[in-house]
């Protein structure tokens, strides 16, 4: 069987530091037919520079397009630019302050193949680096909870308090990989969503499937400039405020493809939960005694 095109999408912004050894380890993926598509989105540092320099010299097989936003787009709209530019059946999503190993991509085809090619969406493990690419170990000490199918959504009965701490539905972004038909079917990310891996993620769940790969593939950078990083007050407000914005998305999903009616009913509870979240997060005190009793369970 002929293998199928895959694309590896690199989004960056503003990453300077990091992302000649970001593209320089998409180069030397083992995979093949692979094309690479580098957007940025319209980084006021060298960024672009540094992208331009790194690629002007490879002479090897793997097709490379890269692209600069006139204006900045933000996160969703970037990622939504550089899946347009490219013709993957399986798009790799990648991070410009991450790197990964070179077998990267061949891992996740081989999953796609164990899977009967019928999984619409990959993640992996990943080792922690600091901003010196120095390691931390591992992301996952084990396997992570997740929903691997539709089926697991609708059946999972954890607490409130547990689905605070770990969403039903999810995917590590940072080391995602996805089916093309996830953007076929629905359209690009809403704006203004940040992690567009809370609605990819049920997306392949309304779809078909999700698969773990438990090795160590990306090379996950945690620093001041991440998005993931911190935990000061206003941060946790942002992302309480962006839970609730992918889980409009993921209802207005569900609704396009006249999903069930016990997959709209639970994501309808989930978004009322995530609107209590909202308040609560927004108000120091019960914020304190919330994170406290979310430790507990």
């Amino acid at each position: 069987m002929e293998k199928p095109i895959i694309s590896l999408t690199i989004c960056s912004y503003n990453q300077e530091r990091y992302i000649e050894e970001c593209v320089r380890s998409a180069l030397m993926q083992t995979y093949s037919p692979l094309e690479i598509v580098i957007s940025d989105d319209c980084s006021p540092d060298s960024t672009f520079s540094v992208i331009k320099k790194t690629v002007e010299c490879y002479n090897g097989p793997h097709k490379v397009i890269i692209n600069r936003n006139p204006t900045n787009l933000g996160i969703s709209a970037n990622l939504s630019k550089a899946v347009s530019l490219s013709s993957g059946l399986i798009l790799v999503d990648c991070a410009g302050d991450d790197s990964f190993e070179e077998n990267k991509v061949e891992a996740i085809y081989n999953a796609w193949i164990e899977s009967g090619s019928t999984a619409m969406a990959f993640f992996s493990n990943a080792t922690l680096i600091d901003e010196r690419s120095q390691g931390h170990g591992l992301l996952f000490d084990r396997e992570p909870h997740y929903c691997k199918t539709m089926e697991d959504f609708l059946n999972d009965k954890r607490s409130v308090f547990k689905q605070m701490r770990e969403p039903s539905v999810w995917i590590h972004g940072a080391t995602a990989a996805y089916n093309r038909d996830l953007y076929n079917c629905f359209g690009p990310i809403p704006k203004g969503v940040l992690h567009e891996d809370g609605v990819l993620a049920f997306r392949a769940l309304l779809l078909g499937s999700i698969v773990y790969i438990n090795e160590p593939l990306t090379n996950y950078r945690v620093h001041m400039g991440s998005i993931s990083y911190g935990q000061n007050y206003k941060h946790v407000v942002k992302l309480q405020k962006n839970e609730y914005k992918y889980l409009r998305a993921q209802l207005n999903d569900a609704k396009m493809i006249n999903s069930k009616r016990g997959v709209i009913r639970k994501v309808r509870y989930l978004l009322f939960c995530s609107y209590i979240k909202r308040f609560i997060f927004s108000i120091p005190f019960l914020n304190t005694i919330v994170v406290g009793l979310l430790k507990k369970h």
